[in-house]
């Protein structure tokens, strides 16, 4: 049965494509069709299920068509059985499809950051799945990360006929439904390290991207088991940087106060250190 080597489980807004593009760069790694799986957290909500799974052959396609203009039948061969429908996208038997195409010698990932966010069952079924994958975990500082997930959305609005209200709008609902959860770090680490346990997970912090990028990534290839490289040539690149659009200071006060409690788990679980550096 095929299953992923290691998991990447977010947070969102973490630099999960920054390690994902860098990774994908090692001769020792193995990437799937695509960055985002989806598999796990599609199971709790059968709508998400139906829009990845559109998502998921629409990718597969495009990747089919390319992989027959460039003549590589091998990648052909999976795009086709990938897409053929049985067994069904994002089934568990099409998710271990997914990962028996992984050549031999090589490790493999799944990227997504909504499988921070998963409960309980959530998280026992990945450890029942893939029981001896490594959990890769980028933190970042809860309030920041919640204003650039916020700008994420709020940048696609700026050009609309009513941007203002349709702005204030989404910021209300952004709050009233605490939208911002891949943050809650006090409940989804010790979730995590309870079930993976604390040696088998890397927790990260976000700001040594853009400090110490190399030793990040050097940091990741130990933890894989995979060869350092003596050169990163995307280390000091940015990925999916959102526009500046202001967030008002209203979501700020809010998110301070809301999201205090995960910036003193993090800086009492990891450290004063660790925390200043997320």
């Amino acid at each position: 049965m095929g299953a992923p080597d290691f998991l990447c489980i977010g947070a969102q807004k973490a630099g999960t494509t920054w390690l994902f593009k860098n990774m994908n760069r090692h001769p020792q790694t193995w990437k799937p069709f695509i960055k985002e799986i989806h598999y796990f957290d599609s199971l709790e909500n059968p709508r998400a299920l139906r829009l990845w799974q559109g998502h998921h052959r629409a990718k597969l396609e495009e990747q089919l068509e390319s992989a027959v203009r460039r003549e590589k039948p091998a990648l052909a061969a999976i795009c086709r059985k990938l897409i053929a429908g049985d067994p069904e996208i994002l089934s568990e038997s099409w998710y271990s499809l997914v990962f028996e195409a992984k050549p031999r010698g090589k490790v493999a990932g799944d990227y997504t950051p909504r499988y921070s966010t998963l409960p309980d069952d959530g998280v026992e079924r990945i450890k029942r799945f893939a029981p001896e994958a490594k959990i890769i975990y980028l933190i970042r500082e809860p309030v920041s990360r919640a204003v650039s997930q916020w700008r994420m959305r709020a940048q696609k609005m700026v050009d609309l006929p009513d941007a203002e209200r349709a702005i204030e709008a989404y910021t209300r609902a952004f709050i009233e439904n605490r939208m911002y959860v891949g943050g809650d770090y006090r409940e989804f680490v010790p979730r995590w390290m309870r079930l993976f346990g604390r040696d088998r997970i890397l927790f990260l912090p976000f700001g040594d991207i853009r400090t110490r990028p190399g030793e990040v990534l050097a940091a990741v290839e130990r933890f894989l088991g995979v060869a350092e490289r003596a050169e990163y040539p995307l280390a000091e690149e940015r990925f999916n940087g959102s526009k500046r659009v202001e967030a008002p200071a209203y979501l700020i006060r809010h998110l301070e106060a809301d999201l205090r409690p995960h910036r003193e788990f993090l800086a009492d679980a990891f450290g004063v250190d660790f925390y200043r550096r997320c």
